[in-house]
């Protein structure tokens, strides 16, 4: 599996990335595409990780949107992937939390070739705070590790999410192209492929209280949230190969939610995470939208 992780002036949380896929998967392909970061931190980072991965940045504007040029890079990335290659795409702002064995990786393949109208599956652990939405929408597919989603009036998640792994073949074959919202990319899928296979026994999940970005600029709003949350890095355990073990074999009727099977290093967060720093802030939410249109018209 080729991993391809997208980032954009977050050096330790990339290096922390790289770092987990490094300590869970044999031998892994590591491909990093940045998209023009320019704070030294992010570059140092970046030089380091050139020493044993591939790093690329576009040469020029990869395709701007809220989320910077995120989806040129990642259809700069599904370009120059070979076509029987299976790919992981995945943020800096992300880990892997378990080790994935020849077996297990091979598992995941296979299962790709029993379900052949299938190209997108996903490996990330629920997210505690969508818990009551998760538990309507979900459906287990029988004598199998995995489920769906139901569709309903949802912007993704069905059919498509930013973070994936892909069967690149069936990709390159409908000729697909990113769109530069995650909704027109679900809605992309829904035409081309059956819905996403979520595994049972994720491998990925997201970090807690970073910092981040709204294309590739911090609004007034954003800065205030991010020191009332105390944003910084809050790099998840890696289990052992016998508590992942243990996670896989747990009774199946205990879905995957974060919180309930990861604990944060050094630290102990209250639950459900906070995963962005305008999460359950309404005050700021409506600051940033009068700053966003302040900004349109400016």
């Amino acid at each position: 599996m080729i991993f391809c992780i997208f980032s954009y002036n977050r050096g330790r949380h990339l290096l922390n990335c790289v770092s987990s896929i490094e300590q869970c998967i044999e031998a892994p392909d590591i491909r990093v595409f940045d998209d023009n970061s320019d704070d030294p931190e992010t570059l140092a980072a970046l030089a380091v990780i050139a020493q044993k991965h591939t790093v690329t940045t576009p040469e020029n504007d990869a395709g701007q949107s809220k989320h910077g040029g995120l989806y040129g890079n990642m259809q700069r990335a599904l370009d120059s992937l070979p076509g029987e290659a299976y790919a992981c795409f995945l943020q800096d702002d992300m880990q892997l939390v378990r080790p994935l064995s020849k077996d297990e990786l091979g598992a995941i393949y296979q299962h790709f070739e029993d379900f052949e109208s299938m190209a997108f599956m996903s490996p990330t652990f629920l997210k505690l705070s969508k818990k009551e939405k998760s538990l309507k929408k979900i459906l287990p597919i029988d004598n199998t590790f995995y489920f769906t989603r139901k569709i309903i009036n949802q912007s993704a998640g069905t059919c498509y999410s930013d973070i994936f792994i892909a069967h690149v073949g069936r990709l390159q074959k409908k000729r697909w192209t990113f769109e530069n919202r995650e909704k027109l990319n679900e809605i992309q899928a829904q035409n081309y492929f059956e819905p996403m296979h979520c595994l049972l026994s994720p491998f990925i999940m997201w970090l807690p209280n970073v910092s981040c970005y709204r294309g590739k600029k911090k609004s007034l709003a954003l800065k205030i949230a991010e020191k009332q949350c105390k944003a910084g890095l809050y790099p998840a355990k890696i289990m052992t190969k016998e508590e992942s073990e243990a996670f896989i074999h747990r009774d199946d009727k205990m879905l995957p939610f974060a919180e309930d099977h990861i604990s944060i290093v050094g630290v102990n967060l209250k639950k459900p995470w906070s995963l962005h720093p305008l999460e359950g802030r309404r005050v700021l939410k409506s600051l940033e939208k009068i700053e966003l249109a302040i900004a349109k018209i400016l």
